[in-house]
């Protein structure tokens, strides 16, 4: 029979949590059989991971964020427009910013272009 251990400590303040099977005889016995650094240092590598774009080879700390850049963003013309002077940005959230900064007092609107 099999259990679960979740280590904390030093995994912890990494923000890596490494659940260890130990058997029953052991957590009788109380031993705690600790990971190898060499575990350590694969599992903290795993999560600072870095997520490249095939195209452009931008990396990314999330794959969501690379799949976005990817889909949207990498070799694409500019969707959004400012109706007000015709900048052109890939992003509505930067377009929208551009009209409350640079045409106050305006109505907020971007025209999508495709």
């Amino acid at each position: 029979m099999y259990g679960a251990v979740v280590l904390r400590g030093y995994e912890q303040q990494q923000k890596i949590l490494i659940v260890i099977e130990i058997s029953q005889e052991q957590r009788t016995n109380r031993q705690i059989v600790r990971p190898s650094a060499k575990k350590l240092k694969e599992e903290e590598e795993r999560c600072h991971q870095r997520h490249s774009c095939p195209t452009c080879k931008s990396t990314f700390s999330k794959k969501a964020n690379m799949m976005r850049h990817y889909r949207y963003e990498c070799g694409k013309e500019p969707r959004f427009q400012c109706p007000y002077c015709g900048k052109r940005d890939r992003k509505s959230s930067n377009m929208y910013r551009h009209i409350r900064q640079y045409h106050q007092g305006s109505s907020i609107q971007a025209y999508k272009l495709y």
